[in-house]
């Protein structure tokens, strides 16, 4: 069993974290993760910068993962929910409809999980239905802005169109990193393995919060 928090920000490329990189990964590596994602907005890490972040992690025994995750829109300019993305280098210069950021990503033989699409603060920000007409390959089960409602609803979307299940903190402080996360069954060393097993549909969300979800942690 390996667990991991697949949805985090940093203060280093998400405007929205206050967690510097550096303290980001010691936290995780202090609560007892495996691994951790930074899967920050719209943008991809410089690669000088994520190979000195990546040292750091492997000093702390952590392993350390790229994503992103990005923004969707109609054709209208209206918002059509988050979508982390894993597998390839790829900087998004124009807004996409999901539909148009899965094709690309797949092409390139990536993967898309649907972030929060149940989200009870925000619903904007989440693709709410839209899942039953898109091809994603994951759908983030676990989120802390999921009430009792949403995560049932996204737990039923991913049985009912059988894509992998996940869970992750969407950490933008300290305190919440490695609270969600996900089971992977086998050992994830790199982007390979993350990709495949998400792929395979072997991954189960967690939550570290005794009771969540049947109490109220956010």
């Amino acid at each position: 069993m390996f667990i991991m928090d697949i949805h985090t920000h940093t203060a280093a490329y998400s405007p929205c974290s206050i967690t510097d990189p550096v303290e980001h990964i010691r936290r995780a590596a202090a609560v007892g993760l495996d691994g951790i994602c930074i899967t920050e907005h719209d943008r991809p890490w410089l690669s000088w910068e994520w190979q000195a972040l990546q040292r750091d992690a492997r000093g702390l025994n952590i392993i350390l993962l790229p994503g992103q995750e990005i923004r969707c829109h109609d054709a209208e300019g209206r918002t059509k929910g988050d979508f982390l993305i894993f597998g390839p280098e790829i900087i998004i210069e124009r807004p996409l409809t999901p539909q148009a950021l899965i094709g690309l990503i797949h092409e390139r033989r990536g993967i898309v999980i649907a972030a929060h699409p149940y989200r009870g603060d925000m619903r904007f920000l989440g693709a709410g239905d839209l899942l039953y007409e898109l091809d994603q390959d994951g759908i983030e089960v676990y989120h802390p802005h999921h009430t009792r409602s949403g995560l049932d609803k996204a737990k039923a979307a991913a049985e009912k169109l059988d894509r992998a299940a996940t869970g992750a903190s969407d950490a933008h402080r300290l305190e919440e990193i490695g609270t969600l996360g996900t089971i992977f069954p086998e050992p994830v060393a790199n982007l390979e393995d993350l990709v495949r097993q998400i792929k395979a549909k072997k991954t189960t969300p967690v939550s570290m919060l005794p009771g969540w979800p049947e109490e109220e942690w956010f």
